[in-house]
């Protein structure tokens, strides 16, 4: 029997994931959005950390289940700095204290700076409505 490969593999998306946060992040420190693209760069970053935070929770708990500790902290080590960006995201969001998304950015952008990011994801504009959809979560809780 042969092995079974999946395409979507967590690496796969937490690589896809820093390629547009970072776009974003290059975007509020290159150019100066207004408040209402601002809101949505903030938010579509939330969705995008919350999903980087996710991929790394699924690789370190494969990882455990095969008792490859040491690599699962080093692992979750490497990646505590999603973390710590979410938790600052969010404070920022819940209080609309927008002007300190440059810190937020910045720090993201300093972790994705090895990576090649396409000028297509910032050409796209991704994040255009990402607020609204955050305003609809945040209501239903």
């Amino acid at each position: 029997m042969s092995r079974v490969i999946n395409p979507n593999s967590p690496g796969k998306l937490r690589n896809q994931l820093l390629k547009t946060a970072g776009a974003a992040a290059q975007v509020i420190l290159t150019s100066s959005p207004d408040l209402d693209e601002r809101k949505d760069l903030a938010a579509y970053l939330l969705k995008n950390l919350e999903g980087i935070n996710a991929t790394v929770s699924q690789t370190v708990d494969a990882w455990e289940k095969r008792d490859y500790w040491v690599k699962a902290d080093n692992f979750r080590y490497e990646w505590r700095w999603t973390a710590a960006e979410l938790s600052r995201l969010e404070q920022l969001i819940l209080s609309e204290n927008l002007e300190l998304l440059d810190e937020v950015a910045r720090a993201i952008d300093e972790n994705t700076r090895k990576l090649k990011i396409p000028k297509k994801y910032a050409n796209q504009k991704p994040w255009m409505g990402a607020w609204d959809t955050l305003d609809l979560e945040l209501s239903s809780e």
